[in-house]
């Protein structure tokens, strides 16, 4: 259970690292 968990912040992290860099 804590794996997934930190697998969804880690793509939490990167979809805002995308949205950071494609505005």
């Amino acid at each position: 259970m804590k794996k997934a968990y930190e697998l969804s912040v880690l793509c939490d992290c990167e979809i805002a690292l995308i949205i950071f860099n494609s505005t």
